[in-house]
């Protein structure tokens, strides 16, 4: 986008100093802000103010992209390449493993819906922790843009999940 937005700058078209344009996700995300019923607080780059242009240093045709080499190119050694690793790591395990969760609550769900079960309470909390899981999925950052906010997100995820099941066996 940017090879030839930057090439309009008389148009109406977003410039590279205006990244969040298109990425108002990653910017909730790194304002601690966007899942329902989870409070955050600002990413540790976000509330340092650190540009997005200062971590995504990398450019391959007119796209800037971050690595984990972006943070070494402020922090020394090589703990801060091990953590954006870690952090990445972490939060694909924990998204995986809701997306598995996920795919049973559903089905319980729609069972229950068969069986003329009283859902419609679960259905809401469900809707609640798919909206929140999709979000921290669709930020694309892995965790790394807010890890602490990532993280918060995917445990009320699986907490309502799990509120979810405890509803389908108690209530007829």
């Amino acid at each position: 986008c940017i090879a030839c937005h930057s090439d309009n700058k008389d148009s109406s078209a977003p410039q590279i100093s205006n990244c969040k344009a298109c990425h108002q996700t990653q910017l909730a995300m790194n304002e601690g802000q966007g899942a329902q019923g989870v409070k955050g607080e600002p990413g540790l780059m976000h509330a340092a103010n650190v540009g997005c242009a200062d971590c995504h240093t990398g450019i391959s045709k007119g796209i800037y992209r971050p690595s984990a080499n972006s943070c070494a190119d402020c922090h020394e050694g090589a703990d801060y390449l091990n953590l954006y690793t870690e952090w990445a790591a972490e939060t694909n395990q924990r998204i995986k493993a809701l997306q598995k969760m996920r795919i049973e609550v559903e089905a319980a769900l729609n069972d229950a819906d068969a069986a003329k079960r009283n859902t419609g309470a679960a259905w809401k909390i469900y809707q609640r922790a798919l909206q929140n899981l999709r979000f921290v999925r669709n930020d694309g950052t892995h965790g790394v843009h807010n890890n602490d906010y990532a993280l918060a997100i995917l445990k009320n995820v699986e907490s309502d999940f799990n509120q979810v099941r405890k509803q389908l066996d108690t209530v007829w």
